[in-house]
């Protein structure tokens, strides 16, 4: 998780997803990779797929600080960029 954090940090998106997705393939209850991976597909436009990861996280962990306001205003981006919710 920390290297798909670095990677993210360095703007190298596709890498530090693949870490990410490597991450939450082997353990699928990973909230902190989970969130970490729908903070990077946020960061490359892709909310539809950061959502995904944020409402697991919720599945997850219902009191994650920060997954509910993530999951809000990934879905306010999607209005924005093409009409669609």
């Amino acid at each position: 998780i920390r290297l798909g954090l670095a990677l993210a940090s360095l703007r190298r998106f596709e890498e530090a997803a693949s870490v990410l997705e490597t991450a939450v393939r082997a353990d699928s209850t990973l909230v902190e990779a989970r969130d970490a991976l729908g903070r990077v597909r946020a960061a490359q436009g892709r909310y539809e797929d950061a959502i995904e990861q944020w409402e697991e996280v919720l599945r997850l962990a219902p009191r994650h600080p920060q997954a509910a306001s993530r999951i809000r205003l990934a879905r306010e981006k999607l209005v924005q960029g093409n009409g669609q919710p």
